[in-house]
C-alpha cells in the first residue's frame, strides 16, 4: 500500500535574505528606501542619523538593549496601509509587482536594509513592526520573525515598555 506526504519546497529565510543580500551592494540601502517612498508617492523624505543611546529598563527583551541607539532614521510623510504591512512579508512576491510604474516590484529591496541592521524597525502613524529574522530579539510571537503592535502610544503599551518607544517620541 502507497502512502502520501506532503511535499513543499521551502527556503528558510535566513537563507533567503542571505541571498538577497548578495545582490545588492551595501550601498544601495539608501537608494532603496528612496524607491519605497516614491512608490508609497511619499512628497518628501528625511534621513536623520541619532548618536544618542536610550534607556533600556523597560524594553521587549533583554537583546533590544543593543538597539536602543544609535540608529538611523529614515522618514517620509506617507503611511503605511495594511496592504504594505503584507507586502513587507512577502519576499520576492511583491505586491507591487503588476505596477509597471512602481520602482519596487520586484519585492526585495527593503531587505537590502539587513546589511546595516539586525533589526529593522518601522513606525508608521501608531503602529510599529520590528523585523527580526534570525529571532535574535526574543520577540516571543510564535514562530514568526517579528512583531506588528497597532497602537504604540496607547497608555498601556507606553506604561509597560516606556523605554523601548523613547526613541520615537522625540
Amino acid at each position: 500500500m502507497s502512502t502520501r506526504v506532503s511535499l513543499k519546497q521551502h527556503e528558510p529565510l535566513v537563507s533567503r535574505l542571505s541571498n538577497i543580500l548578495s545582490q545588492y551592494t551595501e550601498s544601495t540601502q539608501l537608494c532603496e528606501l528612496l524607491q519605497n517612498a516614491d512608490d508609497a508617492g511619499a512628497s518628501y523624505v528625511s534621513f536623520l542619523l541619532d548618536k544618542r543611546d536610550y534607556k533600556t529598563d523597560t524594553l521587549f527583551s533583554e537583546p533590544m538593549k543593543s538597539v536602543q541607539g544609535p540608529a538611523l532614521y529614515v522618514y517620509n510623510d506617507m503611511k503605511f496601509q495594511d496592504k504594505d504591512w503584507i507586502g513587507i512579508q512577502a519576499l520576492g512576491d511583491s505586491i507591487k509587482k503588476f505596477n509597471v510604474n512602481s520602482i519596487g516590484r520586484f519585492g526585495l529591496g527593503l531587505n537590502s536594509i539587513f546589511h546595516i541592521t539586525d533589526c529593522p524597525q518601522i513606525l508608521s502613524g501608531v503602529k510599529l513592526g520590528i523585523l527580526d529574522p534570525q529571532d535574535f530579539f526574543q520577540l516571543n510571537i510564535r514562530d514568526d520573525c517579528g512583531i506588528l503592535i497597532n497602537d504604540i502610544f496607547s497608555p498601556d503599551e507606553i506604561g509597560k515598555f516606556a523605554d523601548q518607544y523613547q526613541p520615537f517620541r522625540q
